[in-house]
């Protein structure tokens, strides 16, 4: 006679860390069933608290909405809306440290034709093809060129001068990729402010780089990599805002002469 076969189950804890979304504290109605969880399973715990619904159909794991950190919330709001999203706009800037400024909103690019309104984030829909995206910290961000655009309907001219300047330096746009956009689609929503940010940037708009600081800049970073730059109250320096900052080697550089502050012993 035949020995019955060994029936494996998975603990469901065991299929909850599998539904986790990249890493984060957080699970999706989509991903729990992907790992095999019935509803029954799942009703268990939001009942018992162990899965708290922070967006529809997201959840925490094991955390209260209260301790949820920045990083979390993002990733939920991304989550929210399946596999094709990302974080766009002055949301995905801010992420790629192109912008310093965060409203709180987050704003997402979706494909999904069934976005829930949520409060505290603005969705996007977007077609599959508009979609090209990079992961950073874990977060499916959308690229640079393309977020400037959408930024382009809440920014001014002057602000996006600040976020091209400030991309082409951390080399994830350059004035070129740029005027080829301008190019390729010149009916694009944003294009408008987005040449005249552009045409500011190549006049040294205030808040761009001279020649003399581009020519560091390149050597630096191949030296000892990409710098922060325009970071106020670096080094401990209140009110001051270098060049460029290295924390990490506890280094600030200026250029040409301070222009951010009349201190003259902070220059």
């Amino acid at each position: 006679m035949k020995a019955p076969g060994i029936i494996r189950t998975i603990p469901i804890e065991t299929r909850i860390a599998r539904a986790m979304v990249d890493g984060f504290p957080i699970v999706t109605r989509r991903s729990m069933r992907a790992a095999g969880m019935h509803r029954s399973a799942v009703a268990r715990r939001i009942a018992d608290g162990r899965l708290v619904e922070l967006f529809p159909n997201v959840f925490l794991v094991g955390i209260r909405e209260q301790h949820a950190t920045s990083d979390v919330r993002i990733a939920a709001a991304v989550a929210m809306t399946g596999p094709r999203s990302a974080l766009d706009g002055v949301s995905a800037l801010h992420r790629l440290d192109c912008w310093n400024r965060h409203d709180g909103t987050i704003r997402v690019a979706t494909t999904s034709g069934s976005a829930t309104k949520v409060v505290g984030v603005r969705f996007c829909r977007v077609r599959p093809e508009q979609i090209r995206m990079q992961v950073v910290s874990g977060i499916p961000t959308r690229r640079a060129l393309d977020a400037l655009f959408v930024a382009a309907r809440e920014l001014t001219p002057h602000q996006l001068a600040f976020v091209i300047d400030r991309a082409r330096y951390r080399r994830l746009m350059s004035l070129d990729d740029i005027e080829h956009a301008l190019v390729v689609s010149p009916g694009r929503p944003g294009s408008v402010v987005v040449r005249r940010g552009l045409e500011l940037v190549r006049g040294g708009s205030a808040g761009t780089k001279s020649r003399s600081e581009d020519t560091l800049l390149a050597e630096l970073i191949d030296l000892v990599g990409i710098p922060l730059v325009n970071v106020r109250g670096s080094a401990g320096l209140v009110g001051y805002e270098p060049d460029f900052c290295y924390q990490a080697l506890r280094l600030i550089i200026e250029v040409d002469g301070d222009q951010h502050t009349d201190d003259p012993h902070q220059a």
